[in-house]
């Protein structure tokens, strides 16, 4: 694995498993009032950065396993920065940039595709597509 696409993924990883803020509104009028709380959006159980594998527990208990391919990788990291900063505001490295492009690819991903019994999602092109780990390495073979 090219050795930024590799940095990329560790990155990614650190951006995983963070906590949110929750916020709900109760009641309404004068007895309104918010109560927040903090979950955990996903805990990662397995890192394989040589064979671009990360593996996550989502707060459903439902196991996912992301494949990336390393070409993906470094395509993504092409002009991230500039990307980046426009999105948020903020001057970015490229990895750090494509760190939360990833993180937001792979929300907007498990959101609107259900995804495979083997639990497996291979990155392509902006988005995770749910698939088995055959058809995966098939189209990987073909790519070559």
């Amino acid at each position: 694995m090219d050795p930024r696409a590799a940095d990329l993924l560790r990155r990614f990883v650190g951006e995983l498993g963070g906590e949110v803020e929750v916020s709900v509104r109760r009641g309404s009028g004068r007895s309104e009032r918010w109560e927040t709380s903090t979950e955990i959006r996903e805990t990662v159980t397995g890192f394989d950065p040589e064979q671009g594998v990360v593996e996550l527990e989502l707060r459903d208990g439902q196991t996912v396993r992301l494949h990336f391919d390393e070409t993906q990788l470094v395509h993504l990291l092409d002009g991230a920065a500039a990307d980046g900063t426009e999105a948020w505001g903020e001057p970015l490295s490229d990895e750090e940039a494509a760190a939360r492009f990833l993180t937001v690819h792979l929300g907007e991903s498990l959101a609107t595709q259900e995804g495979h019994p083997s639990g497996w999602w291979e990155y392509e092109d902006g988005s995770f597509m749910p698939a088995p780990p055959w058809e995966a390495f098939a189209r990987r073979r073909q790519r070559g």
